[in-house]
Order: structure tokens, then sequence, then C-alpha cells
């Protein structure tokens, strides 16, 4: 992991968050119960929307991630396929942050600029994935979410190994691993299981309790020291060539979330 500091800045040349391509491949207060995240490529003014998920103008655009806020699950809707931005309960937060380049993760501190521009602190995940998926830290207004432009249209058959990285994030404070989830998939089942945090450095590991899938989605419980919280997440690319999801207690950011993404093997 990369941890950006106003000295190492200018070392770096391209953007952590490149627009998704193709490839196998969340604390706030309660006003944002009545909200849908959204993401766009574009300079978007900051609204408040309607809970439900939006349709898209056609079939090849759909909702393509998620994001817990504030403890609670929204689906990222939108039809652009190069997806920089969300906007969850009226506030903007630019996924593509400038200057930035790494195959693991990316943390980004305070008051960290790029060409005068203040970069959005968080944990942002590498160019290694063609999904992208991380921690926005922003204080009451803190998220998790995921997020990929080409979810898979036809799961296959069979089961299979992912192995990939995740963030952790307990009362604000994240911890990345890399290469550490583990997750096996029944796809004739429809159930999920395995490890997405392991054990580390005093920290519980996160695994799956539960978790069921419904069409190129799938959502349930995942468990650590015996507490639970929700998880959901999409399979990306040709034959579900990668997965990723994010999980939550339900108390946003003065409690435990995480994110993460994997490849098939």
């Amino acid at each position: 992991m990369k941890k950006l500091t106003k000295s190492t800045l200018t070392v770096l040349a391209i953007a952590v968050l490149s627009a998704c391509s193709s490839g196998g491949n969340k604390g706030g207060d309660n006003s944002s119960n009545n909200t849908t995240a959204t993401s766009s490529s574009t300079q978007n003014t900051a609204t408040q929307s309607d809970p439900k998920t939006q349709q898209p103008n056609n079939n090849s655009n759909k909702i393509f991630g998620g994001v817990y806020y504030g403890g609670k699950s929204y689906p990222i809707d939108d039809v652009s396929k190069h997806p920089t931005t969300l906007i969850i309960a009226g506030h903007e937060f630019v996924l593509q942050q400038p200057g930035l380049s790494s195959g693991s993760f990316t943390t980004i501190g305070q008051n960290v600029k790029y060409n005068g521009t203040i970069l959005q602190p968080g944990v942002y995940s590498g160019s290694k994935f063609s999904t992208a998926f991380g921690y926005i830290a922003a204080g009451s207004r803190s998220a998790v979410y995921y997020q990929g432009n080409n979810p898979t249209d036809v799961l296959p058959k069979g089961k299979a190994t992912y192995i990939g990285d995740s963030v952790y994030v307990n009362h604000g404070q994240p911890k990345t691993q890399n290469g550490k989830l583990n997750l096996n998939v029944d796809f004739d089942k429809k159930s999920l299981e395995g490890t997405i945090f392991a054990a580390e450095d005093n920290i519980a590991a996160v695994t799956v309790k539960e978790a069921q899938l419904n069409g190129n989605s799938f959502a349930g419980k995942v468990v650590q020291n015996g507490q639970e919280a929700d998880v959901n997440g999409k399979f990306y690319g040709i034959n579900a060539g990668e997965l990723a999801g994010a999980y939550s207690d339900g108390t946003g950011n003065s409690g435990w979330q995480g994110a993460f993404g994997a490849k098939k093997q």
C-alpha cells in the first residue's frame, strides 16, 4: 500500500482510479436514508435522489456497484460507463484522483494537494483490478464502495475460487490487505463463503457467514468476533472473472466496515 503525503505526491503521474475498462472483471446522518448513490464521469451538481433504483436508458447500462453510507446500503446507479464521481446524500466525492499510480491500494491523507487541488482523502484500490473499490474518508460522511462498468450478464456453472485485496475500516481507521481475500463460490448452489479480511495485527478475521447469489449480485452476512454485518457485491466480466463488494455493521464510521475486490483463479 502506498501512503500519499505532500512530499511524495510529485513522484506519481497518473490516476489511481482510471475509468473502468473491459476484462474479467460509507458514517453519515439519518438524512441519507432516502438517497440513491449516483456515479458519473462528469462534474455533477449535488442532488438528493429518490431511494428507488433509477432505470437505465438501455440494457447495456446497468447498476454497476454499491455503497454503504451512514451504515446503510445504496446502489450506485448511472448510465455512465466511466464513473469517477459519487454523489451521496447531496455530497459529491471525486473518485478519480490525479497524480496517483499504484497496482495496489493508495492511501491519501488529509490536505494533500496536486496542482493546487486538494485530493479526496481515502483508500483506493489499485490498477490490477478492472473494478474500483475502497474507503472515502470524510468524517461523518465517510463511505465504503465498489463499482465496475461490466457486470456479468450470465454466471457460469460449477465452482470457483477468488483471490483479492480488501480494506477494513474500524472507527475511521483503515487497514489494507493484498492477496489475502479468499472466497469460494458455488454457482450451481448460488452460494459464497470464505475470508474477506484475514486476522492480522490484533484485528480479527472478517469471514462470510452466509451469502446467496441473485443474478450477477450476491448479498448476506459477514462476521467478526461474533458480530455480524451486511455484505453485498457483484460479479464482473466474462464468466464472472472478477467480483467486488462492500460490508458494514450498520453504524457507519463509528463502527466497522470495508470493501474488497478479487479475481477468479
